[in-house]
């Protein structure tokens, strides 16, 4: 596949149809193309630090969670993302369906051009949302079925399992989601430097930044839900 073919390609599919043609081109310049056979691995949970940003330009790729499918993305979607911007391991399996080809863009490139255009992150940053949304509906199951393990009126400390995820007002909305989606919760929780709750980030308000077109680098403190 040329270079011009992968431009072609990446400019006909969203987000990359959001690009100026000079950030599209700065894209394609290292981006290489590579074939995986029916049932091949692409990516194992714990890999780090995923090298690219892969796009689906054949076949259909499978999303692996524990031992349930995720998703399933075919030409024109896009993954590998997720860990490349908050940089943490791989948490799911991917693997071709079938036989495939992927646009391989090196994270570097991908994490530049991220920064530089607004609709471009607005997008992953949507993409990350929503399995924040999907990680809400989970805890609500959980929630639902909760009386059948704990008494209603028992105290709420005696069913806490982890100490909740903090940050400090002045983070910025990028590192806050960064910081969500390394630790796997719907919200952050912001506090003061004396440690006191001062605000509560959650996927509800991220879909207000993002509708609002706020700015990614803006402190959490403006953005967050409070008191």
């Amino acid at each position: 596949m040329k270079k011009t073919d992968i431009k072609k390609f990446l400019e006909n599919h969203v987000p990359f149809s959001f690009l100026e043609d000079k950030e599209l081109d700065f894209l394609v310049q290292n981006a290489t193309v590579k074939k995986f056979r029916s049932g091949e691995a692409i990516l194992h949970v714990g890999d780090y630090p995923v090298k690219y940003l892969y796009v689906v330009c054949e076949g259909l790729i499978t999303i692996l969670g524990d031992s349930e499918v995720l998703d399933n993305l075919t030409p024109g979607e896009v993954f590998g993302f997720t860990p490349i911007l908050s940089d943490t391991p791989v948490n799911v399996h991917v693997f071709a369906e079938e036989d495939s080809k992927c646009i391989l863009i090196p994270r570097e490139d991908f994490k530049e051009v991220f920064n530089l255009n607004k609709k471009f992150s607005v997008y992953f940053i949507s993409m990350m949302e929503k399995k924040l949304a999907s990680l809400y509906k989970l805890l609500q199951r959980e929630f639902i079925r909760a009386p059948e393990r704990y008494s209603v009126v028992g105290r709420i400390g005696d069913v806490i399992s982890r100490k909740p995820v903090v940050c400090l007002p002045e983070t910025s909305v990028k590192d806050a989601v960064s910081l969500m989606n390394r630790e796997g919760v719907g919200s952050v929780v912001v506090v003061d430097k004396n440690q006191k709750p001062v605000g509560i980030l959650t996927a509800r308000d991220l879909r207000k930044i993002i509708a609002e077109e706020r700015k990614l680098d803006e402190p959490i403190s403006t953005v967050m839900s409070s008191p």
